[in-house]
């Protein structure tokens, strides 16, 4: 079957997204919002939050480490931080917030305060630390914690000689900084760069080309780097994915000291002449006696002697099974990323797919210092505020149980005393296998939406084209879908498990009929009985025209969620800008929403702007709607619309007063008591509605927290546009050509500049206001980069997200 799953469309960091005009996302700055009352607090998820304190009590997923003359190391971790861990054991975060920074620029500023996506990390002698981040910087940490941009302007390409911080880079492999204070880039765009302290940008090796290396000049000789590191007498080694090491002098020779280009030798690096052997470096570092240590690939600390001579100090080259044990180094199994060296000689390990970072003495004796042997990835039973999760969707039971669907394969319950367990799913998505009946814990699936009946039975929607349900007693079977998902699958009315469908959400009735929001542009009902019908929708999912009050199978609608009332009124989040309401007898009518783009406006429904990606309906009436842009509406029964929580910028949530804290909302639920569940992009934010018995003042107005935009000003634009011709750029699909129509600033720019960008990568030469989408990018996220040059003002950067995950 064709992988397919929901397509969500998501805020941008520096701006609110939309649907507007046929065809077109229009985007625009978010407006103030009054205090509702209610207050935000995290009951489920930490953001990937590692753990201050003891370093091996925290989980961590090095990429890379470094160490500074104090002993103190720096641990470059894939979860969204730089920690910091003393001699003494003590681990903090130096930087980032643990948010995948998406497409949102580096912000000058506290470092902690800053999205991440570290791939490198590398100390100077005065402390400063430099953070190699996969959107095409390098950032610099003061030892005030001050973050800065040392390099690159935030655009994959070919570098730029001259000032550092115009220039753009590819993601950096590795960073080194050597005694007076060089910077040195390991630009996996095929280049080794090097920054003075005055911020000047040169080009030291490569072309961008992908070949063997070429000892002699090293500016006629391509690179591939993995790794860099320095030594005392400025020389460079490069670890290159060729399958070498080079080294650079001072006076820009290279030379060949490891490996022979064979990445591929099984057997991994084999004792001897180091250029003899294959080596997959993947870091590298020098120590005082010139000793290069190198982090093979196929699972092995290399050491390579001044003379030239090669041995295995650690690893078994079983990266497979297993994992770090502590004892002699080369009988352990290690998955090195980098390596770095301290004064004493000690050898410390990035091991990102152990999740430890481990220490290698000189008498080759292994052992662990900071990590707990998980990467945070996956929920984590216990308090529910110490677990990882990835929301998709929630609800919540009358006992008032949360459970979320979680994108990592699982379904997590939390209890009202905030413990977490999970109760379905094994962490495999369930493409290939589809769901097995029994066990719940041992089921594959993808969660896209849960919902729970009076019973306590669980209901779960299937993003591969299944809903399955799971009993109080933890048992599993598949209530519909045959797992058919492509595009061109309609459901089919009759027995539910014969029929194809790709449920985005689902919600149960007190009758225990299910309804199934199915991203083909139809809401399905399945009876208890098993029999499936078409209540609303007819198919038309790729149209961006209004829902056509009436009857609601004749109606194009959108199924970003779906909920339903006491009274069997089904209402849908459509993410085309409405939310439907649809009768018993089958009249569908419009009761938020008019389709247009922008902050949501306080006051008649229909008259304001929404993006639904999700919706619930209180006890009494009231409808509360997760909104794309980075709000929570509530409608109340008279139709009048409030903003509840958000203020349309995307970060971590704020506990506090709800409408000061950003948002990025996927889901909605509400209990018996008016209490609103969110599923934020990395955990679940429960919105306590103000006391009903005491009058609330008004507050004031709460502008909302802007992320700084580089180069801003009073020069920003207010609005631009991205069109996707034909169809609703939430349903972005492989082989439809997106066009991005930049904002009209002043001054006008002098140039204008686009960068497509795959998830966080930037995706090489789609550098025009046009980008086709490919096979490549299916179930990706897709965003697009504008950079407006302007005459006397730094450059100033866009970025706006268009989908996240492409068909």
């Amino acid at each position: 079957m064709d992988p397919v799953r929901p397509t969500r469309i998501v805020a941008a960091s520096l701006i609110t997204l939309a649907l507007g005009s046929v065809g077109a996302v229009v985007v625009a700055l978010p407006a103030p919002a009054a205090d509702s009352g209610y207050t935000l607090s995290v009951v489920a998820g930490r953001g990937r939050a590692v753990h201050a304190g003891p370093a091996s009590e925290s989980t961590i997923a090095a990429t890379s480490v470094a160490t500074d003359p104090s002993g103190n190391l720096y641990v470059a971790d894939a979860n969204g931080y730089v920690e910091k861990v003393t001699p003494g054991g003590t681990l903090s975060v130096l930087a980032g917030n643990g948010r995948p920074p998406e497409d949102e620029q580096p912000t000058p500023g506290p470092a902690t305060g800053n999205a991440l996506s570290p791939t490198a990390v590398a100390v100077d002698t005065n402390g400063n630390v430099y953070i190699g981040d996969s959107r095409g910087y390098v950032l610099e940490v003061a030892p005030s914690g001050v973050l800065s941009v040392a390099a690159g302007n935030g655009v994959s390409g070919d570098p730029t000689p001259g000032a550092a911080t115009s220039s753009p880079l590819g993601p950096p492999n590795g960073v080194a900084v050597d005694a007076g204070g060089n910077l040195y880039i390991g630009d996996s765009n095929g280049y080794l760069e090097k920054v003075t302290p005055s911020g000047m940008l040169s080009v030291l090796a490569g072309d961008g080309t992908y070949a063997a290396p070429s000892p002699g000049p090293a500016a006629d000789s391509t690179v591939h780097p993995t790794g860099v590191a320095t030594d005392a007498s400025g020389n460079v080694y490069v670890a290159d994915l060729t399958g070498y090491v080079e080294k650079i002098t001072p006076g820009g020779t290279l030379s060949i000291v490891a490996g022979n280009g064979h990445t591929t030798d099984a057997t991994g690096p084999t004792p001897g002449p180091a250029t003899a052997s294959a080596v997959t470096a993947g870091g590298v570092d020098v120590d005082a006696g010139g000793a290069l240590y190198i982090a093979d690939g196929h699972g092995y600390i290399a050491k390579v002697t001044s003379t030239g001579t090669l041995s295995v100090i650690a690893g078994t080259g079983n990266v497979e099974h297993g994992g770090p044990t502590p004892g002699p180094a080369a009988s352990s199994a290690v998955a090195p990323n980098g390596v770095a060296l301290d004064g004493s000689g000690n050898l410390y390990v990035a091991d990102l797919t152990y999740g430890f970072v481990e220490k290698v003495t000189p008498g080759g004796t292994l052992s662990l210092v900071a990590g707990t042997g998980s990467r945070s990835v996956d929920p984590t039973p216990g308090v529910a505020t110490d677990s990882v999760v990835s929301p998709n969707g929630t609800a919540v039971d009358a006992a008032g149980n949360l459970y979320i669907a979680d994108a990592n394969g699982y379904v997590a319950k939390v209890t009202p005393g905030g413990a977490l367990t999970v109760v379905a799913g094994n962490g495999t998505d369930g493409n290939a296998t589809g769901p097995t009946p029994g066990p719940a814990t041992q089921s594959a699936m993808y969660p896209s939406g849960v919902a729970v009946d009076a019973s306590g039975n669980l209901y779960i929607a299937d993003g591969y084209g299944w809903v399955e349900k799971v009993t109080p007693s933890g048992t599993l079977s598949v209530v519909a879908g045959n797992g058919e998902a492509t595009e061109s699958t309609t459901p089919t009315p009759g027995p539910a498990t014969q029929s194809g469908m790709w449920p985005e959400d689902i919600a149960v009735d007190a009758s225990g009929n299910l309804y199934i929001a199915d991203a083909h542009g139809y809401i399905e009902k399945v009876t208890p009985s098993g029999t499936l019908s078409v209540v609303a929708g007819n198919g038309g999912y790729t149209d961006t025209g209004p829902p056509a009050p009436g009857p609601a199978t004749a109606s194009v609608v959108g199924t970003s969620g779906v909920a339903v009332d006491a009274s069997g009124n089904l209402y849908l989040a459509d993410g085309r800008g409405y939310v439907e309401k649809v009768t018993p007898g089958g009249i569908l009518s419009v009761v938020a929403g008019n389709g247009t783009a922008g902050a949501p406006t306080p006051g008649p429904a229909t008259g304001s702007a929404i993006t639904p990606s999700g919706i619930a309906v209180g006890t009494d009436g009231t409808l509360y709607v997760a909104d794309a842009s980075g709000y929570a509406e509530s409608v109340a029964p008279d139709g009048t619309l409030s903003v509840i929580a958000g203020n349309g910028a995307v970060g971590l949530p704020t506990p506090g007063a709800a409408t000061a804290s950003a948002l990025e909302p996927f889901g909605i639920a509400v209990d018996a008591a008016a209490t609103v569940y969110v599923a934020d992009s990395l955990g679940i934010d429960k919105l306590t509605p103000p006391d009903r018995n005491t009058p609330t003042t008004p507050g004031a107005s709460t502008t909302p927290t802007t992320p700084a935009t580089p180069g801003g000003g009073t020069t920003q634009p207010t609005s631009f546009t991205v069109t996707t011709p034909g169809h609703g750029a939430g349903k972005a699909k492989v082989g439809k050509t997106l066009t991005a129509t930049p904002a009209t600033l002043s001054p006008t720019p002098t140039a204008i500049s686009y960068q497509w960008r795959r998830g966080a990568k930037a995706i090489k030469k789609a550098t025009k206001a046009t980008y086709k989408l490919t096979k490549a990018d299916r179930r990706k996220k897709i965003s697009v980069t504008i950079t407006y040059t302007r005459t006397g003002l730094p450059p100033l950067v866009q970025t706006l997200v268009i989908a996240k995950k492409v068909k």
